[in-house]
């Protein structure tokens, strides 16, 4: 805000006007109390489920996975064939690095510091076309936020996506 050129004033004007004509309701504009960041909104207004697939054409919308969902970015063609068919096209299921983080963090160490330490050893494109998977005692102790910062930040290593699985519950009967 504002809009850096006047075609992104124009499109974004579009945009509200095809809101407007079609009542849709769960739009968050990028002024007022409901926009924001929109891998930040769709968390906080509980639009993210696990198990869901979820595109954006942002590329941190892997932040999602943080949810358990498998959340990628895509380009505006893509995204236009998504609003036209209702699918996503030509989808291949990438293949996978497991991070298993054990223990806890110590004092004054985040989940920013892992994943920056996680990059560091993949390198920025050691996970290109791949799914980074986040598992472990740490992972299913950190905090919401800390899950986000992961899974965001995986886009950084090149990831298609990071994921923190649906964490299930084992009981001995």
């Amino acid at each position: 805000m504002p809009a850096e050129s006047a075609k992104t004033a124009t499109n974004q004007k579009k945009v509200r006007e095809f809101v407007g004509k079609y009542g849709i309701s769960k739009f968050h504009d990028i002024r007022g109390d409901e926009g924001g960041i929109c891998h930040q909104v769709l968390p906080e207004n509980g639009y993210v489920r696990p198990g869901f697939v979820l595109v954006g054409t942002d590329s941190h919308t892997t932040t999602h996975g943080a949810l358990g969902a498998f959340s990628f970015g895509i380009g505006a063609t893509e995204m236009a064939s998504v609003w036209a068919l209702g699918t996503v096209l030509n989808l291949e299921v990438p293949p996978t690095i497991k991070v298993i983080a054990h223990g806890h963090f110590g004092g004054h160490v985040s989940p920013k510091d892992l994943i920056l330490y996680v990059i560091g050893k993949l390198t920025a494109e050691g996970a290109n076309y791949k799914v980074i998977e986040y598992h472990g005692e740490a992972i299913r102790k950190m905090s919401t936020s800390g899950r986000l910062v992961l899974c965001n930040m995986s886009v950084e290593a090149g990831a298609t996506s990071g994921i923190v699985p649906r964490m299930k519950k084992h009981y001995i009967i």
